[in-house]
């Protein structure tokens, strides 16, 4: 399957229609991988529609502060 080709900005919904769906495996102790999760809002209350691997949270903020 190829990579998705970026486009022009996207609505919430476009974006989360184009992320990639994964399970995560039953938890071990050897392969527990730490995870954030996406919020729908900035609420802690708020429902969470995804994961993320710190890595990418960490872009996410570099990018955003780069943004003008």
């Amino acid at each position: 399957m190829p990579p998705p080709t970026p486009t022009a900005p996207q609505s919430f919904l476009q974006i989360l229609a184009n992320c990639d769906n994964f399970r995560l495996p039953p938890p071990t102790a050897q392969s527990t991988e730490p995870l954030v999760p996406w919020l729908l809002f900035p609420s802690p209350t708020s429902p969470a529609v995804g994961l993320l691997r710190p890595e990418i949270v960490a872009q996410l903020h570099t990018e955003n502060a780069s943004s003008p």
